[in-house]
């Protein structure tokens, strides 16, 4: 099992995953922050969207490239099982 990678391992991950979720919590903002509205949308709503999209990515890029298991050479990893001639 010389190639199994599981992502709880690796330090950059769990650095990534939290600072994410210390961004998707508002509870630290300061008070005048509610009062900021960008197109009529508060400043901390943008804030906690954009680090949700964030962290959507973040999730994807560590599925696919930090998590490898030995499924990934049985069944040819994220690319699914090879095509043969003529099946779509």
């Amino acid at each position: 099992m010389a190639g199994m990678s599981e992502p709880v391992r690796k330090r950059r991950v769990w650095i990534g995953f939290t600072l994410l979720f210390v961004l998707i919590n508002p509870w630290y903002f300061p008070a005048g922050m509610a009062t900021s509205l960008i197109f009529g949308i508060p400043l901390w709503a943008l804030i906690v969207l954009a680090a949700s999209l964030m962290l959507s990515v973040f999730i994807s890029w560590v599925v696919m490239t930090q998590w490898h298991t030995d499924s990934d050479e049985r069944y040819g990893g994220a690319n699914g099982p090879h095509d043969r001639e003529g099946e779509r």
